[in-house]
């Protein structure tokens, strides 16, 4: 049920059907969305009553929800369109900013960064999930249109751990990273081209535009030190990418499959910090949300070359996690 609708005067429709889900850091909701890229907004209660909200992630009519609780962390799912929001059956672990949903709508996975890295995993849809550990501190999660390959990064290693069976079973990649450790990832639909944001090693990115067979560190900036959280989306064709990292604000686009690199945002000074973004399906459309504004976000609507500031009204709390697709 809609709980409350919030119209902004002072911008226009995009042209396309898009939903933005905004999370705010809060430990009772609601979340936020628009079907219309942000001219207005609607409410939703989550499912449960105590938790802080964390990740989100929107794939057609489908949405997962990352949320703490006092004792145990919860997955929240939608499958209209935050209509309707339920709690998928295992008991979740830890941080659940690692979501994944394939285009299909079949394979669902949530990843908790904690001690044995847990990951729940749905390959109907929701209907059925296996809980089971992974690696410690497991946080980004990856997949091919049909759910079938997922990658899993942690930021305690230098390697990926990799599933051709919808999460059934695992094994590990060889280091990607010299001197580093994983942290965001994306891929494009078919799995050629993959994107590894660094942890702990400067404005770096490993990449593969060979289905992962091999794998090369790429510098996006100067920083080649330094103790970064690199968050990284791309579309679906991997052609346009977008990676934003939690020190130095610095935000960069690539419409290039990640050859080159252009900084946007730079005005964002040391007061905002740049932890979430998303690119929608088609790299139309990109976000970034910040954790040092309330209710505000930053999104693109032309592949990321230019950049609005938008403000959801009523929103006191900061926007924790962000996401954007086409529906």
């Amino acid at each position: 049920m809609i709980l409350n609708r919030l119209i902004l005067g002072n911008s226009t429709p995009a042209s396309d059907n898009v939903v933005i889900i905004a999370v705010p850091y809060t430990s009772t909701g609601p979340v936020y969305y628009s079907t219309n890229f942000g001219y207005s907004w609607s409410i939703k209660t989550p499912y449960g009553s105590t938790g802080t909200l964390l990740g989100a992630y929107v794939q057609n009519n489908i949405v997962l929800i990352g949320r703490t609780s006092t004792s145990m962390v919860k997955v929240e799912l939608s499958t209209d369109l935050l209509v309707n929001l339920s709690q998928i059956p295992p008991t979740a672990r830890a941080y659940p900013n690692g979501l994944g949903i394939s285009n299909n709508g079949l394979v669902l996975i949530a990843i908790n960064g904690s001690t044995g890295g847990y990951y729940n995993v749905s390959t109907n849809g929701g209907a059925n999930w296996i809980e089971a550990p992974l690696f410690t501190n497991a946080w980004g999660v990856a997949m091919v249109s049909d759910g079938s390959t997922i990658y899993v990064t942690s930021n305690s290693y230098a390697y990926l751990k990799k599933s051709i069976n919808s999460g059934v079973s695992w094994s590990d990649t060889g280091n990607i990273f010299s001197g580093a450790y994983g942290y965001g990832i994306a891929m494009s639909s078919d799995g050629q081209h993959i994107y590894v944001g660094a942890y702990n090693k400067g404005h770096y990115i490993s990449k593969s535009s060979d289905y992962g067979a091999n794998f090369a560190e790429s510098l996006m900036d100067t920083a080649t030190v330094g103790t970064y959280y690199n968050r990284v989306f791309c579309s679906s064709s991997g052609q346009y990418v977008l990676v934003t990292t939690n020190a130095h604000q610095r935000v960069y686009v690539s419409n290039d499959y990640g050859v080159t690199w252009t900084r946007v945002l730079s005005s964002i000074t040391s007061l905002h910090n740049c932890f979430s973004n998303a690119v929608s399906n088609s790299g139309k459309y990109m976000v970034v949300a910040h954790y040092s504004g309330a209710g505000e976000f930053y999104y693109s609507d032309d592949y990321g070359v230019t950049w609005t500031t938008k403000t959801i009204s009523g929103l006191s709390s900061n926007i924790y996690s962000i996401a954007v697709n086409e529906i």
